[in-house]
């Protein structure tokens, strides 16, 4: 039996250039300088700060723009409630990782509809796929590559 994982998240190298990009916005912006505005990639999120709330919502816009300009999707950032700190104003954007449910479910309908033979289960935000052989995995993988997803979807732990 072979068996692999299809999951979902964000490209960590996109979601870093967006970061990078908009770090470089702020010393450009004349509203911005001598400010705290300061953007902050963590493993799991993207911390901004600045002094006003106009401002965070100003720096919010940008790095929104620079993520779909590295084609990330929006739907992979939640926004948390912004906070005062010391007279400055943070927020953290948690970034999202995971198929839901209906995404699933669709995709596990979809190779039960093709030819090829595999057990699909849901668990833990992702989808197993078992087949008989490491050729059928194979097949199947680049058959669910041609499929035009809305999502970008990943496969990892090809094995037999």
């Amino acid at each position: 039996m072979a068996s692999f994982d299809i999951f979902c998240e964000p490209h960590m190298g996109c979601v870093k250039a967006a970061v990078d990009h908009v770090i470089g916005i702020i010393p450009n912006r004349y509203d911005w300088q001598g400010t705290s505005a300061a953007y902050s990639l963590k493993a799991n999120s993207i911390e901004m700060t600045a002094s006003s709330y106009l401002q965070l919502d100003q720096m919010l816009q940008e790095l929104c723009w620079a993520l779909r300009r590295e084609l990330v999707s929006l739907a992979f950032i939640s926004v948390g409630k912004p906070k005062k700190v010391n007279g400055d104003y943070t927020v953290r954007l948690g970034i999202e990782r995971g198929l839901t449910k209906a995404w699933g479910r669709y995709l596990i309908d979809l190779i039960d509809s093709m030819p090829i033979e595999a057990k699909c289960t849901y668990q833990n935000e992702e989808v197993r796929v078992q087949t008989d052989n490491l050729e059928d995995a194979q097949r199947l993988i680049g058959q669910l590559r041609m499929q035009p997803f809305d999502i970008p979807i990943h496969y990892r732990n090809l094995q037999e």
